[in-house]
């Protein structure tokens, strides 16, 4: 067996870092929901993939230390790579993540974009297909992600028809915050008849518990990525395997989802009322 399938790639590829994050939380949870350990020392076998707001840039405070530096008083210590989109994380116990760099960009139609692999600031509200077409020229990868109710009604049909004519390649993505028993959208399934790979991740909410969440639901590939340039590597592995992997995780359990969803309304309200 080569090299290049001697590992399982898990990665979660929607991540925020929200403020209210404590950043050993946050990192030892998803190591351990991606089993960061690997038993090849030459390449990484956990990822996530950062889709941060126009207002955010954790990634780019990991990329302004210096090689080898710590992260806060976290325990984990943050490498550069030959990337300017990715850089490597580690602790003492072993574990290495790569981080990728990534925006989630709100576009003119209130539909969201997943920019993955890019790593500049971007503006919200441009037109969708330009938008994608921008992301996708720019040689990061587009992703249109699920999120609950803008799927539907005129959305989804600009969802729809972006399936049936698309400005360039893209994928969709799922996250854990789908309630199982409403079942899988049907834009998914014609996502799937055309060849268009769907990437989950959590996208966790802004809120202190939902750090632990990070990395408990994505998806999984033989395979592993090069520590030394993981998005160029990550890119290579969709573009051989067509974005075929096996997806891991559970989706949200009705208490939580209606917790966050209240909490999240409220979050809101108080925002705009102060």
């Amino acid at each position: 067996m080569s090299e290049s399938t001697e590992i399982l790639l898990r990665a979660d590829t929607h991540v925020h870092f929200h403020p209210c994050y404590d950043e050993g939380l946050f990192l030892d949870s998803a190591a351990a929901s991606l089993k960061a350990h690997s038993a090849n020392s030459n390449l990484v076998s956990a990822l996530m993939c950062l889709t941060e707001s126009h207002d955010a840039n954790w990634f780019g405070r990991l990329a302004q230390l210096g090689s080898d530096a710590p992260i806060g008083t976290s325990g984990w210590r943050v490498r550069k790579t030959r990337e300017n989109n990715s850089v490597v994380v580690s602790d003492d116990q072993g574990r290495r993540l790569a981080v990728i760099a990534g925006r989630q960009i709100v576009c003119e139609e209130g539909l969201e974009l997943l920019a993955l692999g890019y790593a500049e600031l971007h503006d919200d509200g441009g037109p969708i297909r330009k938008v994608l077409k921008h992301v996708a020229d720019s040689g990061a990868l587009p992703v249109l992600p699920w999120s609950f109710g803008k799927w539907m009604g005129s959305r989804g049909e600009i969802v729809k028809q972006l399936l049936e004519d698309p400005p360039c390649d893209f994928a969709l993505g799922d996250n854990s915050g789908r309630l199982a028993i409403l079942g899988e959208p049907a834009l998914f399934r014609t996502a799937r008849s055309r060849g268009i790979a769907i990437l989950p991740g959590t996208d966790p909410f802004p809120f202190r518990w939902d750090a632990s969440r990070v990395g408990s639901f994505g998806i999984e590939w033989r395979g592993g990525l090069d520590p030394d340039a993981p998005f160029q590597s990550l890119k290579s592995l969709l573009a051989n395997q067509s974005g075929a992997g096996e997806p891991f995780g559970r989706l949200e359990s009705i208490p939580a989802f209606i917790r966050n969803q209240v909490a999240i309304r409220l979050r809101h309200f108080v925002g705009s009322t102060s």
